[in-house]
């Protein structure tokens, strides 16, 4: 989780998600101030905004998986996300879990329409994503070599 939210501050998100915090009210004032048309723009950059932070969480569970080296501690912590702490959690299992996600990223066209459904009731003004599409989200990239190419040093280095 630590790993997570350095991934947020290295990333820049904090400097955003303050500047969209600020900028969401003004918009807000204005839609109310030109009949409408103001809020076709808030809805619009608010829209935006929301799909921003959701990969933000995506790139900040790569931050998380990069600390922790430890795919099954990532996919795990995103596991908890879905139930939160309680007395149940001893009954969480991982590989169901991880099966859950697969099947969410195979679905075909009339799955995808029930996808996209849970999304708008679910999602749409959401800045975090669902837990079973974060690890989805987490295994691909993990599978794909990137996390692998990171660790043996191969990346794109900040210049000061």
């Amino acid at each position: 989780m630590i790993g997570h939210e350095l991934g947020h501050i290295k990333a820049g998100h904090i400097l955003y998600k303050s500047v969209a915090m600020v900028l969401m009210p003004l918009l807000e004032m204005l839609g109310r101030r030109t009949f409408g048309l103001g809020d076709v723009a808030q809805i619009a950059l608010a829209s935006a905004f929301f799909e921003w932070s959701r990969q933000a969480e995506i790139t900040a569970d790569r931050a998380g998986l990069l600390c922790s080296q430890d795919f099954s501690t990532s996919a795990s912590a995103n596991m908890m996300l879905t139930g939160g702490p309680n007395r149940l959690a001893h009954e969480a299992n991982e590989a169901q879990f991880l099966d859950q996600a697969r099947t969410y990223q195979d679905m075909n066209f009339m799955d995808s329409i029930g996808k996209m459904m849970v999304f708008l009731y679910y999602g749409m003004g959401s800045t975090h994503p669902m837990p079973v599409h974060r690890v989805q989200q987490l295994e691909q990239w993990y599978e794909s070599g990137a996390y692998g190419r990171i660790l043996s040093g191969n990346y794109v280095k900040e210049t000061a």
